[in-house]
């Protein structure tokens, strides 16, 4: 995952491969309208798996990236006894590469998985029971981040490419999430970069650095 150059990420090759299958032989059976609508569900899927080539920053030491496209909806200052002091929430949707990538250079100190329903974003029981992953990273200098992908209504489970222990670099490769929620956990030695309603980019937008 973390270096693939194909067009379609590797999570993508066996639907899209069965979505083209399914419209050859309903072109051959001469199902027109049907044909017609597996066509359309095949570039639906090529669409959602894409991989595009992004420009990557020249980052200072400290700095962290999107690690989804998305829409910033809000951002919170967390009360003094939690972990972390800023809830940063990046809303993504189907036409949003589904791509995640490594926010910057760091170790996964853990991941917690959890394969949920995929609810819309309105239920109440979204934040409890959609599926979810929560990955804590650590950089060299010892400062911590999480950041939590969950799913809101998809067509496609959650995929997350990274094992304890890993050392990522930022912007590279770790899996995918269709029409998310990500949530990024910042110490409160962060200074934002962002702000509510600015649209990102994995890998090229800043979201700020440690201090």
């Amino acid at each position: 995952m973390h270096k693939n150059l194909y067009p379609i990420t590797k999570e993508g090759f066996i639907p899209l491969l069965i979505a083209i299958v399914v419209t050859v032989v309903l072109m051959l059976l001469d199902l027109e309208l049907l044909t017609f609508f597996s066509f359309v569900v095949t570039l639906f899927i090529a669409y959602s798996f894409r991989n595009p080539e992004r420009e990557l920053l020249a980052l200072e030491e400290g700095a962290v990236i999107a690690p989804c496209d998305g829409t910033i909806r809000s951002i919170e200052t967390l009360d003094a006894g939690e972990s972390f002091a800023y809830r940063v929430e990046i809303e993504g949707s189907y036409k949003d590469t589904s791509l995640l990538r490594a926010a910057s250079d760091a170790t996964v100190t853990d991941i917690a998985l959890f394969k949920g329903t995929r609810m819309p974003k309105s239920s109440k029981l979204f934040s409890d029971l959609n599926e979810s992953a929560v990955i804590t990273f650590k950089d060299k200098n010892e400062n911590c981040f999480e950041v939590k992908h969950q799913l809101k209504r998809s067509f496609f489970p959650l995929s997350i490419d990274l094992n304890v222990g890993e050392k990522v670099q930022h912007s590279a490769r770790y899996g995918v999430a269709h029409n998310a929620i990500t949530t990024l956990y910042l110490p409160a030695n962060f200074t934002l970069n962002v702000s509510v309603g600015q649209e990102l980019k994995a890998a090229e937008s800043l979201m700020g650095y440690f201090s």
